[in-house]
């Protein structure tokens, strides 16, 4: 069992999660780093920055293999689809967006909120996207097709997290 790491110091980093001991340091000077998260496979990490950019590594080698462009602000949250077909960002720009991993491309621009997007997730079935903003909401969307379904408003503060039961239930 493995842990993943970023931090403002500009590095990814891989722990064991039972001894805690570092098991890969990625060093770039690519932005700060705010959000990571593996793949369901474990293969792949998945990282969002400052510097506006989803990047995936090799959760082996530490190897930068694709670098998806679109947002014009920094982000502030990641999440891969269970499937490991799609991934979602959110930004600082007031978007969410959707991607094809596969073909490296983007899918969709999902707007609404007022505020910065704080949180993304994709939800275990991968047929929803939610996510929380500064504007106190939570907005949902189909992630295949990018409709929005829902808002969730009740919160008097930013929505920082959202997540899916792990059942989708």
């Amino acid at each position: 069992s493995r842990m993943v790491t970023c931090s403002g110091d500009k590095t990814i980093r891989l722990w064991d999660a039972k001894t805690f001991a570092q098991l890969l340091a990625i060093e770039r000077q690519v932005g700060n780093f705010v959000s990571v998260c593996f793949s369901v496979d474990g293969l792949q990490v998945a990282s969002g920055a400052s510097d506006k950019t989803l990047r995936m590594w090799d959760a082996k080698t530490g190897e930068e293999m694709a670098v998806l462009e679109g947002h014009l602000d920094g982000l502030t949250s990641v999440a891969l689809a269970p499937d490991g077909t799609r991934g979602a960002t959110a930004s600082m720009d007031k978007t969410v967006r959707l991607w094809d991993l596969r073909a490296e491309r983007q899918l969709a621009v999902l707007k609404g909120h007022s505020g910065v997007f704080s949180s993304v997730c994709i939800s275990p079935d991968a047929q929803l996207l939610a996510a929380g903003s500064d504007d106190r909401t939570v907005r949902v969307w189909d992630a295949r097709t990018g409709q929005q379904l829902a808002v969730a408003e009740g919160h008097t503060e930013q929505v920082r997290c959202v997540t899916f039961s792990p059942d989708s239930t």
